[in-house]
């Protein structure tokens, strides 16, 4: 008797193990893919492609393209790269999503970049100046500081 009873015990416990595996199956993460462009219909590398509410996250290639596994709950990319506009994109049900960014000509600004940082050019403190690179290059010299000497 108490052989069937532990027997049973054990087939209702497998039971109940291989059905909370088959749940997992139903939240796994599904593969988006698709391609960036432009208004010029190029496509754009380097395009931040984010899962909102996540840090999951990917970059298109050098031909605009990317692919991205969406977690279970999550439904909305969003699009960001510098000198367009950020967009926000529902999937749904959809496996293949193709974006064109629209240019933000208002969110450039003129940065200057220094030895150790970049900065607006309305944050720089002190004096700046420009150094011609064919000029510098012709003089010869195995040293950077050397050559900038007098020009700046």
């Amino acid at each position: 008797m108490k052989k069937n009873y532990l027997q049973k015990f054990r087939n209702a416990g497998a039971l109940l193990l291989l059905a909370m595996l088959n749940l997992t199956a139903f939240a796994q993460d599904r593969r988006v893919t698709g391609k960036v462009t432009d208004g010029s219909n190029t496509a754009v590398p380097g395009v931040t492609v984010l899962v909102k509410g996540t840090q999951v996250g990917a970059n298109t290639d050098g031909t605009g393209n990317f692919s991205i596994n969406l977690p279970a709950n999550s439904d909305i990319l969003v699009f960001s790269f510098v000198g367009f506009k950020s967009q926000e994109i529902a999937v749904g049900n959809r496996s293949v999503i193709d974006v064109r960014m629209e240019e933000d000509v208002n969110a450039l600004e003129e940065v200057i970049v220094t030895g150790y940082t970049s900065e607006k050019k309305k944050d720089i403190i002190g004096s700046v100046s420009v150094v011609d690179t064919k000029s510098t290059l012709q003089q010869p010299s195995s040293n950077l500081g050397n050559m900038l000497q007098g020009r700046a």
